[in-house]
């Protein structure tokens, strides 16, 4: 396609399949309007020049939830979701294209061809950044809970599973925003399926992880989470922590504080402490000789201090 400069003059005309959405005056009220083939939508720059480079964008319905009027229409990108608006224009916006390869007569040498209008629009969808309905993603996940059996369709036996292209198929939402909702959100993946961890549960969880540490004598902020899932599961039932992602999932907001708040500091310093898998060797003993030397000064300082 060529570019045309400003002000230069080309010779044009319709294509072939061009169709007008143009009515007249007398039929404005009485007739439907002319469909639309074709219509412009603006796109922030960053997203324009993905979609160039072949990155996959799509329109899909997103529930506006009770009582805001029904369905919108969103457009998720691959990291962004919005919300779509039209902004009809009453004047007459044609759309064309040069073509380099059929020249006039008399033209120059590289000159831009025939300019072929090929579509007419009514105006233009503007977007606007739109939050993902969390909301519908509970009430999508509310029967698939870890630890319970998956509720029945009646005779049909078990209701189907939503998984992860089933989700993203229902919640109007990009992959990184519907990812990152589920990671941040009380849901975990269980062998491909996304599932609701129940407060109640996770409770259990955190109460059973702080009774194992204090017994075994760990240390709280370096519990080795191998070796703590099956005591927990053991504890618990392996319907209730079927995986390591759902002792994970539970202990999130723990071992984000600190693990020592799950036991209440009780398991410190004690002889049993087990350190963690990725310390390097001779790290703990180098810390407790650090501590030593530094209890030390500190004595000494204080009988100075007395001295004098």
């Amino acid at each position: 396609m060529a570019l045309l400069q400003d002000g230069q003059k080309v010779p044009a005309r319709f294509a072939a399949k061009f169709t007008t959405t143009d009515q007249d005056v007398k039929d404005i009220s009485t007739a439907a309007k002319p469909e639309t083939r074709w219509c412009l939508l603006e796109l922030p720059a960053d997203d324009l020049a993905a979609l160039e480079k072949g990155s996959t964008y799509y329109f899909q319905a997103q529930d506006s939830g009770a009582g805001a009027g029904g369905d919108i229409a969103a457009l998720c990108t691959d990291s962004k979701t919005y919300s779509l608006e039209f902004l009809e224009n009453s004047n007459s916006l044609l759309i064309a294209q040069s073509a380099a390869t059929e020249v006039t007569e008399g033209a120059e040498a590289g000159a831009p061809g025939v300019c072929e209008v090929f579509a007419q629009v009514r105006g233009q969808m503007f977007t606007k950044p739109a939050r993902v309905n969390t909301q519908l993603v509970q009430r999508l996940l509310a029967k698939q809970v870890v630890g319970e059996a998956p509720p029945s369709g009646g005779g049909d036996g078990p209701l189907p599973v939503l998984n992860r292209e089933s989700l993203e198929y229902e919640v109007a939402a990009s992959p990184a925003e519907l990812q990152a909702m589920l990671e941040s959100g009380p849901y975990v993946e269980v062998d491909g399926v996304w599932r609701t961890l129940p407060q109640k549960l996770e409770q259990e969880i955190v109460d059973a992880t702080s009774n194992l540490i204090a017994a075994r004598g760990w240390a709280a902020h370096n519990v080795d989470m191998e070796a703590l899932f099956p005591e927990v599961q053991a504890h618990l039932g392996a319907a209730s922590v079927p995986t390591p992602a759902v002792l994970r999932k539970a202990l999130r907001g723990v071992l984000v504080g600190g693990a020592a708040a799950a036991s209440g500091g009780a398991a410190e310093g004690s002889s049993q402490d087990k350190p963690a898998k990725d310390t390097p060797p001779g790290a703990a003993e180098a810390t407790q000789k650090d501590s030593s030397a530094a209890a030390t000064q500190q004595d000494s300082s204080a009988a100075a201090t007395q001295q004098d």
